[in-house]
């Protein structure tokens, strides 16, 4: 709820209920999707790289939408458009840490596999995600006509 509470008074009230919407969708897809794929004999490290990739344009998507998937996302996304922080970087450093702490408890080549695609999909959002590629900016243009004047003043002839 914090994160929301950040999203709603910093970020905007559009990126608040779109990332509510996102978080409810993949809750519910979530336990659906096991009805129609089935994934359990594909390579570990396969599926790190390659999910790691899809979950990176995913969010990258959502965020290009104004939206996230909560949490960390939320605040990686702030960070970036108020202190620009690059969110993908941010997100890598605080993945690091939870997947480091998860030595303790899980064995360490399922650790090293989820850090590989924690890697992919934080890389392909610190490439790629870049505020002011969403924003034209706006520039100024010389008319059209005063340029061609010029043109058509220097290519006269002078009558001295």
């Amino acid at each position: 709820m914090p994160f929301y509470a950040l999203a709603w008074t910093q970020i905007s009230k559009r990126f608040t209920l779109n990332t509510f919407i996102s978080v409810t969708t993949v809750s519910v897809l979530t336990e659906q999707i096991p009805a129609f794929v089935d994934i359990s004999h594909v390579n570990p490290i396969f599926a790190a790289i390659f999910g790691g990739i899809l979950i990176g344009v995913g969010m990258l998507i959502m965020f290009r939408h104004s939206s996230s998937l909560g949490g960390l996302g939320i605040l990686a996304f702030y960070l970036q458009n108020r202190f620009n922080v690059r969110a993908g970087s941010f997100q890598l450093a605080v993945d690091s840490v939870i997947l480091s702490c998860g030595l303790l408890f899980i064995a360490w080549p399922l650790v090293v596999i989820s850090i590989l695609a924690a890697f992919c999909l934080n890389m392909v959002i610190s490439l790629n995600h870049r505020p002011e590629r969403y924003f034209t900016a706006l520039v100024e243009k010389e008319p059209v006509a005063s340029s061609e004047d010029e043109l058509h003043s220097e290519l006269q002839p002078s009558n001295s």
